[in-house]
């Protein structure tokens, strides 16, 4: 239930971001958008990358090695963290731009951006970095809004290979509009770094399970 209400006021909010264009996006949505009624939406999540263990302040490849070794249990067990949870958000943001007015689709598979052939644009502009122009026709769509999680499990800073604190849940969302015809982005935010981190409650260092950094990771 926790869960559940964590991701219903992470999704609010960025719905927020994008209503109003504000906040610490990368690329603000337009004011005419909300008048371009006769696009068809598809709503998609990008398939998400292995959980891992993020170091910061940086380190020399011995020092990475050491620190490797001192956090093996925990990596292995950040590899078997599930993350379909995350794609309750395409319903929620598509039920939020129906209420809007919008022509919406919600697309049940995961968009692989590894896959993807890299965009090489002909003309200046904002484009995704990958070839998403396929799917107007595979979907039937004429715009896209992909969410992803670009970078999630635990962060950890360093120095040398002392850590300075215990290890933090860590999960960046990104969000992305993107116009099909020209793979044209219209609309792109992240979240800040310092808004991915969550304390985990009590000891961390509970092998093999790790209850505590499973929790702050999922929050």
């Amino acid at each position: 239930v926790m869960q559940k209400r964590l991701l219903l006021t992470t999704i609010l909010g960025i719905t927020l971001i994008l209503v109003s264009g504000c906040g610490p996006s990368n690329l603000a949505l337009k004011s005419e958008f909300w008048q371009m009624k006769e696009r068809k939406i598809g709503v998609a999540v990008a398939k998400t990358p292995v959980a891992t263990t993020y170091k910061m302040g940086g380190q020399a490849l011995l020092e990475a090695a050491i620190t490797n070794a001192v956090t093996g249990s925990l990596e292995s067990h950040l590899k078997t963290l599930d993350s379909t949870w995350f794609y309750d958000g395409r319903t929620k943001f598509a039920d939020g731009l129906k209420a809007r007015g919008f022509t919406v689709k919600v697309i049940e598979k995961p968009i692989d951006l590894e896959k993807l052939s890299k965009f090489k644009p002909a003309t200046s502009g904002t484009y995704h970095d990958r070839d998403l122009r396929m799917l107007a026709a595979d979907e039937g769509i004429d715009a896209l809004v992909l969410l992803s999680i670009d970078r999630w499990g635990t962060s950890r800073r360093y120095y040398s290979v002392v850590p300075l604190e215990s290890p933090r849940g860590f999960c960046v969302g990104k969000g992305e509009f993107v116009d099909l015809r020209r793979n044209a982005l219209e609309w792109s935010i992240e979240m800040p770094e310092d808004m991915s981190r969550v304390e985990v409650e009590g000891d961390w260092d509970k092998p093999p399970d790790f209850p505590g950094v499973t929790d702050a990771v999922q929050k």
